[in-house]
């Protein structure tokens, strides 16, 4: 028996290394199966995934989506993936990952309408986190001693690194995500991590005040200075490759990126910390698992599916994700150990550590552009205009307005 599994994680090499590891496993504990692994780019997949399953054949058995309205909404509002409470229930799945990550990740109500809360239609094997990276070797030559623990100190450290002719935050806004998520981070610094899920869960037709101020002050630093020189020219992969080079004291990136290229020794000048609040020692962080895998309707081998789902995020799975530099979505209480015994350092042993902290003791939160269908095409356009000077923050929040108020009225109507 072949079992075709789709994932759209195409270019995370380290990710796909632990995915080979754990589909071996899989086989030996399963003979006579086969794993075919299809590997697709995220942009593929999410592109060509609701008509591939709409199909009679063809159909995977077993395949990654995303979050949100956009995509595993649609799915489950077209019934074109299977409801997964059975083996979430049978294999006690609420106890493996944090509810509110369980959630985020793959539940909706049955028509779809509904983000977190409902049935489970997908779960994730990894987790992902935004946070800041920096280079302490950077940090270092300009007298910074320690990692930001607040925004004010942030601010702080990136005005020492522009006085000193040092580039404060690396920024590639040709696909607009990375100004995007420091937006997100900077409007959970400035009122409370909470705003997200508030935003995302529609529980106002309006969104908040405080969208405005964060976009004004994501421009603020645009105009001090703080980021790169023609950042339009660069999409977030370049900027982060251009930080992991050297240019630049912080970038805000995802632990996806981890394990950075290149030898040990150089690696292990950057750390990764949580994106610093408004008060130190608050821990929040835009985060969920990767990509959720579901199963189709139309699987053809659909108990076999739910088997390989229920082993990639158990918590025997974690020791070989972490050897791989990855962040385990379910939580075994070895983790630490984990991450010593596979000789993780830098950025790829915070990613671990930071993201155990989050999941114990802060708040994950979700990301806005999740809140419609058409979000994130909105967001994006608007944020390069807003960094463009095209657009002010208030104009900017009212773009964002026309999209998300009429979403949320129909969906509470």
């Amino acid at each position: 028996m072949t079992l075709v599994v789709q994932s759209g994680d195409g270019g995370s090499t380290g990710l796909l290394a632990a995915y080979a590891k754990l589909n071996s496993q899989f086989e030996a504990a399963h003979p006579g199966v086969k794993i075919k692994f299809v590997v697709k780019t995220f942009n593929d997949l999410l592109s060509t995934l609701k008509l591939q399953l709409s199909g009679s054949s063809g159909v995977p058995d077993v395949t990654q989506d995303n979050q949100g309205y956009s995509s595993l909404g649609a799915l489950v509002t077209d019934g074109l993936v299977k409801n997964l409470d059975p083996i979430a229930a049978a294999n006690d799945w609420s106890a493996r990952q944090p509810g509110g990550l369980l959630a985020l990740d793959g539940k909706f109500s049955t028509d779809g309408k509904i983000m977190g809360s409902g049935s489970v239609w997908g779960i994730s094997a990894t987790g992902t986190w935004v946070g800041l990276f920096e280079n302490t070797v950077v940090a270092k030559k300009l007298g910074i001693s320690s990692a930001p623990t607040t925004l004010a100190q942030l601010e702080q450290d990136m005005a020492i690194a522009k006085a000193h002719g040092a580039l404060p935050m690396m920024m590639g806004t040709s696909d607009g995500f990375e100004p995007l998520w420091t937006l997100y981070e900077i409007l959970m610094a400035q009122t409370s991590p909470q705003i997200l899920s508030t935003i995302t869960d529609g529980m106002s037709s309006t969104l908040p005040a405080a969208m405005t101020a964060a976009a004004k002050t994501l421009q603020t630093w645009q105009n001090d200075g703080y980021f790169t020189t023609g950042e339009s020219a660069y999409s977030n992969s370049d900027a982060f490759s251009k930080f992991v080079g050297g240019q630049g004291l912080f970038v805000v990136s995802g632990s996806w990126n981890v394990p950075l290229p290149g030898p040990a020794s150089s690696t292990a000048r950057f750390r990764m910390i949580l994106f610093p609040m408004q008060r130190a020692n608050q821990l929040a962080a835009v985060s969920s698992g990767d990509l959720p895998w579901s199963i189709p309707t139309h699987s053809p081998h659909a108990q076999l599916a739910a088997e390989y789902i229920n082993y990639i995020t158990s918590p025997a799975a974690n020791s070989a994700w972490i050897a791989a530099g990855q962040v385990p979505a379910s939580l075994s209480a070895n983790e630490l150990q984990d991450a010593t015994s596979s000789n993780l350092s830098g950025s790829s042993h915070d990613a671990v550590t930071a993201w155990v902290d989050l999941l114990q003791h802060g708040s994950m939160e979700p990301y806005i552009d999740w809140s419609t269908p058409t979000f994130l095409t909105t967001m994006v356009q608007s944020v390069q205009s807003l960094l463009g000077g095209k657009k002010t923050p208030s104009a900017f929040t009212s773009a964002l307005q026309a999209d998300y108020g009429p979403f949320v009225q129909q969906r509470h109507g």
